[in-house]
């Protein structure tokens, strides 16, 4: 007799499989591609999307590699998920699509068998939440980084930026800024620099206007390089300065933002001249009460008469 489907099955699957083992991709892709053809429902399904996929992958054909590895992730977990999740989370991250970026880091999360690989997870996580503005999300994962001691330290700075940025979302200034702290004390980034200017701002909004000042002034010293970031402080320098109501230097260091600074889409210039209007408004309100206050003494001269 003839040899039964099931025989067929495994014959052409191991023959797609032999030309994988001896590094012939180019072929393997062809093999496997007939065999998944062949079949409804092929024995080997995941095993045949995921060398089929990996033979992509070793030729730098992600897309192709990337609709094999889905049906590998499609399907119960077995030992070609934790590299397929490494894989395809990757490729969607990279994509800027965080939906799905997410699902295939948790699935490589709750499948990972090296512990570098759950991390890497977790910074997957904890990234896509961040530019998701998903904090409370973040938050959870960014903890789990700082807890793990293989995180490298780089890693661990951009953590507690992402704890700083969460506890910032819902107005936790204090618990914000120590987070803010060790990230403007030990990045030469731009994260360093913008937390470096949210230390300023934090103590700008909890009306300590001396502290902020003093942190603008660190900021200027330590991320001199961040043009924007050192125009933002400047903007909030004249807010300090509105605070205790020197209102010549605020109208000082907007007109020195609103002159020397060069890129106008960036909302800087928009921010000093919305900060320029309230400062105006005040200084007329405040000239309008010297003059009531000469009226006042006019009408209580003529009074007195």
């Amino acid at each position: 007799g003839g040899i039964t489907m099931d025989e067929k099955d495994t014959l052409l699957y191991f023959n797609a499989f032999h030309l994988y083992e001896d590094s012939l991709y180019r072929k393997a892709i062809s093999a496997f591609d007939g065999y998944l053809k062949e079949f409804p429902n092929p024995m080997f399904l995941v095993d045949a999307n995921f060398y089929k996929g990996t033979s992509h992958y070793i030729l730098k054909e992600f897309d192709q590699c990337h609709e094999n590895y889905k049906v590998v992730l499609q399907n119960p977990t077995s030992v070609h998920t934790e590299f397929a999740a490494m894989i395809a989370s990757e490729y969607e991250y990279k994509a800027k699509n965080y939906d799905d970026a997410i699902n295939y880091y948790k699935q490589l999360e709750a499948t990972a068998t090296y512990p570098e690989n759950k991390l890497a997870a977790q910074i997957g996580l904890m990234r896509s939440y961040t530019f998701q503005k998903r904090f409370d999300q973040a938050k959870l994962f960014a903890n789990k980084v700082i807890a793990d001691p293989l995180a490298l330290e780089n890693v661990v700075i951009e953590a507690h930026y992402v704890l700083g940025k969460a506890e910032m979302e819902v107005s936790n200034f204090d618990a914000a800024l120590p987070h803010f702290q060790e990230v403007a004390a030990k990045s030469k980034g731009s994260i360093g620099a913008e937390s470096q200017y949210n230390v300023a701002l934090i103590f700008n909004l909890k009306e300590e206007y001396k502290t902020s000042e003093d942190e603008i002034r660190k900021l200027m010293k330590n991320h001199a390089g961040y043009d924007y970031w050192v125009a933002k402080a400047l903007i909030l320098q004249a807010k300090n300065s509105i605070g205790v109501e020197d209102y010549v230097q605020a109208e000082y260091t907007l007109n020195s933002v609103l002159n020397g600074y060069s890129v106008t889409d960036d909302g800087i210039i928009d921010e000093a001249n919305e900060v320029m209007k309230v400062l105006q408004e005040l200084k007329n309100k405040t000239k309008q009460i010297e003059d009531d206050s000469d009226n006042t003494i006019e009408i209580g001269g003529g009074e007195d008469e």
